[in-house]
């Protein structure tokens, strides 16, 4: 009988926020149902103003816990590596694993590709985008696979598995089912609010329903901080739809299962195309699908195909979201479904296409073959 394989997660400090903390959580559940896996974080290590100015040099990287994560491996047959900015230390981290473990299998998700845009174009990290896109060349000496949500076969040279975000569906709660008494219909998005949300298009469109004299009434519920809030704000302000738009803070748990009780359509990244991407893959576009939402887009959604009645697509630029389109959308859906109908037809689907089994199972395949 063959072994089991034994392996290591590694990610750096990634578990910041409640939604990469639930799903690395869940990945590293649904590996270690099939394998040996210890979970690994490398950490930054605090150094001095004059050697973080350093880092800034071409060949510069940041200080971090490698060395401790090294002596702490036992002769893994895997490590599944959450990305992270290539820099010399980083690629040297990779070289010196597959020197000891020729055998290791090496691979690293890709979370958003094509991901120089999104990360990069900003003042305080341009200067790390150099080194990206030099250190990067060399890890296809040693990086055996690419996890990827995109349709894109090779990397940066190196072979991937496509697959997709996945959650644990069955963990995820239904709101309640219950029908209206009035025609009221409340949109909702739950995020670290960033550019690539977008939902200063639902907060304009919202102004231009209004501006025309629809009486019927919208409103939009916006759960979550983020760098983008503040500017969301504003724009209510500058419309006066303080009573149309809602804004809560970052919840989890009970708290938050109480906030999607508020919703009948979730409200996707609407904003992706500020990235230049044209498809969406969020962790949170299978939440809202595991919760039972409709929802609205801005772009196609992986693993979602052309009959699938419950998307609302808009084109993927700045235009205003058109309510009126939404509400036909929606009304719509009502006259065929009740609302718990609803939910279990949308639940039955995103089990079948991002349950953690299903996206984990090419990647769970693949270490325990023989391919290299």
């Amino acid at each position: 009988m063959e072994s089991i394989k034994k392996g290591y997660y590694i990610h750096f400090n990634a578990k910041i926020t409640p939604g990469v903390q639930k799903k690395i959580e869940m990945q590293v559940e649904e590996l270690g149902r099939h394998l040996i896996i210890s979970e690994v974080n490398i950490l930054p290590e605090e150094v001095s103003f004059p050697r973080r100015l350093r880092r800034l040099l071409p060949g510069g990287a940041v200080e971090r816990s490698y060395k401790a994560a090294l002596e702490n491996m036992e002769n893994p047959d895997f490590i599944y590596v959450r990305r992270t900015t290539a820099d010399k230390s980083y690629v040297d981290f990779f070289r010196i694993i597959k020197k000891k473990w020729p055998n290791c299998k090496v691979l690293i998700e890709i979370f958003t590709y094509p991901y120089d845009k999104d990360e990069f174009m900003r003042l305080l990290t341009w200067p790390y985008y150099f080194k990206e896109i030099y250190q990067r060349k060399k890890l296809v000496q040693y990086v055996d696979r690419y996890i990827t949500y995109s349709e894109d076969e090779v990397i940066f040279g190196i072979p991937t598995i496509r697959t997709g975000n996945g959650i644990l569906v069955d963990r995820v709660k239904l709101p309640r089912a219950e029908e209206k008494a009035d025609d009221t219909v409340s949109l909702i998005a739950v995020a670290f609010m960033q550019k690539h949300h977008g939902y200063e298009r639902v907060i304009k469109g919202l102004h231009d329903y209004y501006k025309k004299g629809n009486i019927r009434k919208v409103v939009c519920h916006l759960v979550g901080d983020g760098p983008e809030k503040q500017g969301y704000q504003k724009l209510v302000q500058k419309y006066g739809l303080e009573e149309k738009v809602f804004f809560y803070p970052t919840m989890v748990g009970e708290n938050l299962d109480k906030a999607y009780e508020k919703g009948d359509i979730a409200i996707s990244a609407i904003g992706v195309y500020k990235d230049g991407l044209e498809r969406e893959n969020s962790l949170k576009t299978r939440e809202y699908m595991a919760k039972g939402f409709p929802m609205i887009t801005g772009c196609k959604v992986d693993g979602i195909n052309e009959e699938y009645p419950f998307v609302c697509q808009f084109s993927n630029d700045a235009s205003p979201v058109d309510i009126e389109k939404v509400l036909a959308f929606y009304d719509g859906l009502c006259r065929k479904y009740s609302k718990k109908e609803m939910q279990q037809t949308i639940r039955s689907y995103v089990k079948k296409i991002a349950d953690m089994p299903v996206v984990m199972k090419p990647i769970i395949d693949f270490i325990n073959s023989q391919e290299k």
